[in-house]
């Protein structure tokens, strides 16, 4: 609250200052006169829109786009695409089932209610977020969460590839992407032409932006004039804000210090948990013959998995440290001096 009420004296100074130039005379009427050349180029823009080439053009792009979201509709709803999206849904329904199932545990639900109970919001966001964690570590260890969620993100991958590839190969979105493309790069170049058609147009963007300029530049003088002269109410917004910076973080400090008995025993079961997760997945992992932390390696990894697993390695170990030339027999004359200085024999 301190914090709050800090921030709000500062942004109350702000806003001073922008409410006094708001009011100045000459700001009232540059306004004015940028309110008024909008006006006017509203005015020539909607004489754009009107012109008959310009109204067909625009007419004939949303029936395409129409046709286009058709035929993107038509992709996604293949006897494939559709399967896949029923495999999804089951998988997403039987997750649901075993979180809500999980969520019934003694545990999560007194966390749960602890929360709810909670009148301080820094401790009810602490109580929500053990909550959240615990039930994250209890799903990383639940048999029938895991295998639903295995089949969801399967699933799920099959149908993007899928869908991506169904996108690509339909002929009719091809044809509609194109022409879409096409009817809006001629209505851009009608727009242009038909802007340049109006002089007066160009002239009035023109005068807008320099007059929006010259507001710009006059506010930032004022602002700083206003500033310099309430420095010392904006020092003091400034250090009653940092101070209230710091009691809240001092506080939040200290809560956190202050963790309860039951809390420490809820960090300690989450923190358990993950540990038997991760063996889990691990021990899962080794005796899939998949190694690092992708359970998907795609078919290059297991290719090359393969090959590590059945490679014949064609040489052996010399415990008298023998070079192969040594045991064959094949050394030459070089060699044996080089052998000798390195070696010693």
């Amino acid at each position: 609250a301190r914090v709050k009420e800090a921030a709000r004296e500062k942004q109350s100074l702000d806003r001073k200052i922008h409410d006094g130039f708001k009011i100045l005379p000459n700001t009232v009427k540059t306004e004015r006169e940028i309110k008024e050349l909008r006006e006017k180029i509203d005015a020539f823009m909607l004489q754009i829109k009107q012109n008959s080439e310009y109204t067909k053009l625009t007419e004939r792009i949303q029936a395409c786009e129409k046709q286009r979201q058709e035929a993107q509709q038509e992709a996604r709803e293949s006897p494939g695409i559709k399967a896949l999206s029923a495999q999804a849904d089951t998988a997403s329904e039987q997750k649901l089932k075993a979180e809500e199932r999980i969520k019934q545990l003694p545990q999560l639900k007194r966390i749960m209610e602890l929360a709810q109970q909670e009148k301080d919001d820094q401790k009810k966001r602490t109580l929500q977020d053990k909550h959240r964690n615990l039930l994250s570590a209890k799903t990383l260890t639940d048999p029938k969460w895991q295998e639903a969620e295995s089949v969801y993100q399967r699933v799920q991958r099959k149908h993007q590839t899928l869908l991506r590839k169904e996108l690509a190969t339909n002929k009719n979105l091809a044809k509609k992407n194109s022409e879409l493309g096409r009817l809006k790069k001629n209505l851009n170049d009608l727009t242009l032409r038909l802007r340049e058609s109006h002089p007066e147009l160009s002239k009035l963007n023109k005068s807008v932006s320099a007059k929006q300029e010259a507001l710009g530049t006059a506010r930032r003088q004022y602002e700083k004039k206003e500033r310099d002269r309430a420095k010392d109410q904006y020092k003091q917004a400034e250090e009653a804000h940092a101070a209230a910076r710091k009691g809240l973080e001092d506080e939040r400090k200290r809560l956190e210090q202050a963790k309860t008995k039951e809390v420490a025993q809820i960090a300690a079961s989450i923190e358990k948990l993950q540990q038997e997760a991760e063996t889990l997945r691990d021990d899962a992992l080794e005796k899939a013959g998949i190694s690092g932390r992708n359970p998907y390696p795609g078919s290059s990894a297991a290719k090359l998995r393969d090959f590590q697993q059945n490679l014949k390695y064609h040489t052996t170990a010399n415990w008298d440290y023998q070079t192969r030339e040594e045991v064959k027999g094949a050394l030459t004359p070089t060699m044996k001096k080089w052998l000798l200085r390195v070696r010693g024999y």
